[in-house]
C-alpha cells in the first residue's frame, strides 16, 4: 500500500460510495460524504455488495453453520484429518489444536437479506446430533460455540473476474466459491493485463459465462 502511495494513487478510507454516475469518458463516484470522484474505469472488488454496480445477481448467497465443542483431554481421531462427507447438505468435522471438535455444513440459501435465528437454532441441533452419531461419547458433551456466515457460489462454482456487457467500463474481481483467495489474485493478476491492453490467459475468459472478456 506504501508503495502505491509513492506512485501517487489516492486512498479514501471509511469513505461509502453511494452512486456511479456514467460520464462521456469516463465515470463520476458520489461518496457518502458528497465529495465526487472522477475516473476512467471502475473495479468492483465488493464481494456480495454489487447492487451499486449492476442490477444482475451475480451469485447466490448461502449460509454455513458452525458449533464448536469444548476442550477433550485426547484427540478423537489420529492426524486431526479434515472429514467431510458428500450428503446433501454437507457435513465436515475438524479438530482445533486444543482438541475442541469443529463441526460445521448444513448450507441453506439465504432468503431474504438476514439470517434467520430460528433457521440457525434448528440447524445446530442437527449438527449436534450429526456429531453425536459420529462419536457416541459424545453425548453429554458439551457444545460451548454457535456460529454462521455467509457465503457465495456462481452456477459454475467459478469466480467473476472481468467486465459485464451492459458496463464495459468496470471491472470485476469477485472471488465467489470455495477458491475465493486464489481466484482474487488470479483475476488481480489478469485485470492489469486487461486495463493495460494486454493478452490474458484463455482460461480466464472461462471463468463465467455471463461476462464477455475482451
Amino acid at each position: 500500500m506504501i508503495e502505491n502511495v509513492d506512485r501517487q494513487i489516492r486512498i479514501f478510507e471509511h469513505t461509502e460510495a453511494t452512486e456511479i454516475v456514467k460520464l462521456k469518458n469516463g465515470y463520476k463516484v458520489i461518496t457518502n460524504y458528497s465529495i465526487e470522484i472522477k475516473c476512467k474505469k471502475i473495479i468492483c472488488t465488493t464481494g456480495y455488495n454489487t447492487a451499486l454496480f449492476t442490477k444482475k445477481e451475480l451469485c447466490t448467497k448461502f449460509v454455513s453453520y458452525t458449533i464448536t465443542s469444548e476442550k477433550f483431554k485426547d484427540k478423537l481421531w489420529q492426524n486431526r484429518e479434515l472429514l467431510q462427507d458428500n450428503s446433501t447438505p454437507y457435513h465436515y468435522m475438524r479438530l482445533s489444536d486444543d482438541n475442541r471438535l469443529i463441526i460445521g455444513g448444513e448450507d441453506t440459501i439465504l432468503k431474504g437479506d438476514r439470517i434467520k435465528d430460528k433457521k440457525a437454532e434448528k440447524k445446530y441441533k442437527k449438527l449436534k446430533k450429526f456429531a453425536i452419531n459420529m462419536f457416541p461419547e459424545l453425548k453429554n458433551a458439551s457444545f460451548e460455540y454457535e456460529f454462521c456466515g455467509l457465503f457465495s457460489s456462481t452456477t459454475n462454482n467459478l469466480s467473476i473476474v472481468g467486465t459485464l456487457e451492459e458496463d464495459e467500463g468496470i471491472f470485476y474481481n469477485l472471488g465467489y466459491g470455495a477458491n475465493g483467495i486464489l481466484y482474487s489474485i488470479y483475476g488481480a493478476q489478469n485485470i492489469v493485463k486487461l486495463l493495460k491492453n494486454e493478452k490474458i490467459d484463455d482460461c480466464l475468459k472461462f471463468i463465467s459465462p455471463n461476462l464477455t472478456i475482451k
